[in-house]
């Protein structure tokens, strides 16, 4: 079975451009509800690792301690977050959203918090505005967010780095074969997986 996250809606932007894409984690959490019909299933492989595929990896591993999790992605390892250096692309992110990431391994060593909030389409002159006196959310560098995320894996993920899926085969009803091959192309090998997650990105391959 595949899973497409594109049924969790996300909201990323850069500093400097306005939101383009909605970014909303909340149908996740709880993550015990989300995944009440998945409990039979024992391996999963969730392909990217960007915040939503570290993100869910984590959370399924560390929710659903029985599960074989295989985290797959075409980055290599993410260095330590570096505190000197400033990242300008963001997300903005709501409590809820903010709250499941440290769940998940998140360190909230610097981030802002916004009260405003102004969307609008480029080809269009009308917009949306709000604020809350007491803060919408959280704006996160994208850096901070991976690199802890990746930092506090929990050790029974099994993390690939550099590596893309080359094909997907399905075995039977419940389980596909997933061949992958490192970026180099000097590694191959297939993983066997009752739910493959799809996390990444639009131009997904795995969607594909």
């Amino acid at each position: 079975m595949i899973l497409n996250t594109s049924i969790i809606r996300i909201t990323h932007h850069t500093v400097s451009r306005p939101p383009s894409q909605a970014l909303n984690l909340s149908p996740l959490y709880p993550l015990d509800s989300f995944l009440s019909k998945f409990h039979s299933f024992m391996s999963i492989l969730v392909v990217g690792s960007g915040p939503v595929g570290l993100s869910a990896a984590s959370l399924l591993s560390r929710t659903l301690p029985h599960l074989s999790v295989t985290l797959l992605s075409s980055s290599p390892s993410t260095p330590p977050f570096d505190p000197t250096r400033t990242d300008v692309r963001t997300y903005a992110l709501a409590p809820n959203n903010f709250d499941l990431l440290k769940t998940a391994g998140f360190e909230d060593v610097r981030y802002g918090k916004y009260g405003k909030m102004q969307v609008w389409d480029r080809s269009n002159p009308s917009f949306v505005s709000w604020s809350d006196k007491d803060g919408l959310g959280y704006v996160v560098e994208d850096n901070l967010i991976t690199s802890t995320l990746q930092s506090n894996l929990p050790p029974s993920v099994d993390f690939i780095p550099s590596s893309t899926v080359t094909s997907i085969t399905s075995l039977d009803a419940t389980t596909s074969e997933v061949g992958y091959k490192s970026i180099d192309g000097k590694e191959k090998g297939t993983i066997k997986a009752d739910l493959v997650v799809a996390c990444d990105g639009g131009n997904s391959g795995v969607r594909r």
